[in-house]
């Protein structure tokens, strides 16, 4: 299972699997840092149609996948990707959700529940805990996600240094119906100037996705 679950993490963002649903619920710190808090926070980002980025994933040959920005709709992102063959819907936690097949119509992946990889705003030091509940290779498996941010500070890809918070994504297990070992550990790296996660890495493996380059 947790090689699955890393091939579909990676495997998702420029292309699909379909076949697996989550659902679950979402603990929040509270929503405003501290009052001695000094430091940065992020706001809910704003996007502009035909805002787009480009994003290799050393993983899969270092494939390159451009994510165009269409709109909004049902409270989701709505992005062009995978060569212009879909349509994803992202959470405003810059999450997946939803993945259609353009041409088609067809819903090729659709996550049920609240996942949210970011919770804003964000600041150094916020948490949230998700509670998942997804379906196996023969049965359903129990995951509890801890996200904090534990830091704000330089980050290098391909496109350049940015100031990002940086989220890491623990799991602990909960309820396990035959499984030994919980998914890796993940870390997004946000980018307030991008207004995209512009890294993310999983386990000890090379960077999943990386950001190449993005619009002006």
């Amino acid at each position: 299972m947790k090689k699955t679950h890393l091939i579909f993490v990676i495997a998702l963002v420029i292309s699909v699997i379909p076949g697996l649903a989550a659902a679950g619920m979402v603990l929040v710190t509270p929503s405003l840092p501290p009052e001695n808090y000094g430091g940065v926070v992020a706001e809910q980002p704003t996007y502009t149609v035909g805002q787009y980025w480009l994003f290799k994933f050393p993983l899969l040959n270092n494939a390159v996948a451009k994510w165009e920005y269409l709109g909004e709709k049902d409270d989701s992102l709505v992005l062009l990707s995978g060569n212009n063959k879909y349509v994803r819907y992202l959470s405003k936690g810059l999450t997946t959700v939803k993945v259609i097949e353009k041409s088609t119509g067809a819903i090729v992946y659709e996550v049920k529940g609240q996942l949210q990889d970011l919770q804003f705003p964000l600041w150094v030091g916020k948490s949230w805990m998700y509670t998942d509940k997804m379906m196996g290779d023969k049965d359903y498996v129990y995951y509890e996600f801890l996200y904090t941010v534990v830091e704000y500070a330089p980050v290098t890809v391909q496109a350049g240094t940015y100031q990002a918070f940086r989220v890491l994504r623990t799991c602990r297990k909960k309820e396990m119906v035959g499984i030994t070992e919980c998914a890796p550990d993940e870390n997004y790296w946000y980018a307030p100037a991008t207004k995209m996660v512009i890294k993310l890495t999983s386990g000890e493996k090379a960077a999943p996705r990386e950001l190449v380059s993005v619009s002006k």
